[in-house]
């Protein structure tokens, strides 16, 4: 059609990438200099409770979540209920059912890991190459200072000192938590239950 512009090239590609780093670069500098609309595939994200829970997370009244805490299981079997797992769930499957989770997490943080702790485990219980539990320690680029939150509460502080107004912890919480400490102590030398005092 005369004068229409050119629909940009497209590809849709399912997340893990690939199974190697190589070539990356140049794919995203191709990406780039070409102005392709790339997708890569994530669908974890585009389910209802993580919709939510994104909206959540960034909701300012929330504040900054300091830590993050995922657990992911799957029971094979029924994955591919027509044929053995053990057929099909090798190691380049287990990444990829990493990498999903992974880009599930880029989807709620907002914020590239920048130094990752991982231990895996392949007791050889399932039959299958690779590791069968994985666990990922990670941080990610967003900062945050801890002493800030010092600050602020000396802030308010001050407030409740010209407002007369009561602290948000009354002393009475503090006695409580004493209870506890003493509670926790004895429950792990024991290995009881302790039932704390009103």
């Amino acid at each position: 059609m005369p004068g229409s512009r050119p629909r940009p090239e497209r590809f849709f590609c399912e997340i893990a990438l690939s199974n190697t780093l190589q070539g990356a670069d140049e794919l995203l500098a191709l990406v780039e200099k070409h102005g392709l609309v790339a997708a890569l595939g994530i669908n974890n994200p585009c389910h209802a409770v993580m919709r939510q829970a994104k909206a959540w997370l960034g909701e300012e009244r929330l504040g900054a979540p300091l830590t993050y805490q995922m657990a992911f299981g799957n029971y094979l079997p029924n994955w591919h209920p027509w044929e053995p797992y053990q057929d099909f769930y090798d190691e380049t499957q287990i990444l990829g059912v990493i990498a999903q989770e992974l880009g599930k997490l880029y989807t709620l943080l907002g914020s590239p890991m920048r130094k990752l702790y991982a231990q895996s485990r392949h007791p050889d219980a399932l039959q299958i190459e690779g590791p069968d539990n994985l666990q990922i320690l990670a941080r990610t680029a967003a900062g945050y200072t801890f002493e800030q939150a010092y600050i602020d509460e000396f802030g308010l502080f001050l407030d409740a000192l010209d407002s007369r107004r009561e602290w948000y912890h009354p002393l009475h919480d503090g006695v409580q938590i004493l209870h506890l400490l003493d509670a926790v102590k004895e429950s792990s030398a024991t290995g009881q239950r302790v039932v704390i005092s009103e």
